[in-house]
């Protein structure tokens, strides 16, 4: 996201072998692109928030201003 390389966000199935642990389904993962998707080439991404809970979820958010 950072590098705003968002061939590679789409290939998520080939990003590692662990990809299937962090990404079972694409529920949750299809609407963080479709944000990405919407980010002019100046607009700025920040992380706002970046956590775990129950130590194996990651609560990680962000916004594009």
């Amino acid at each position: 996201m950072l590098d705003r390389n968002r061939k590679a966000l789409l290939d998520c199935q080939d990003m590692s072998p662990t990809t299937t642990f962090s990404i079972p389904t694409l529920d949750h993962y299809l609407p963080m692109i479709s944000v990405v998707g919407l980010q002019e080439e100046d607009d700025p991404l920040e992380f706002i928030h970046e956590g775990f809970q129950n130590r194996s979820v990651s609560m990680g958010c962000f916004r594009i201003a």
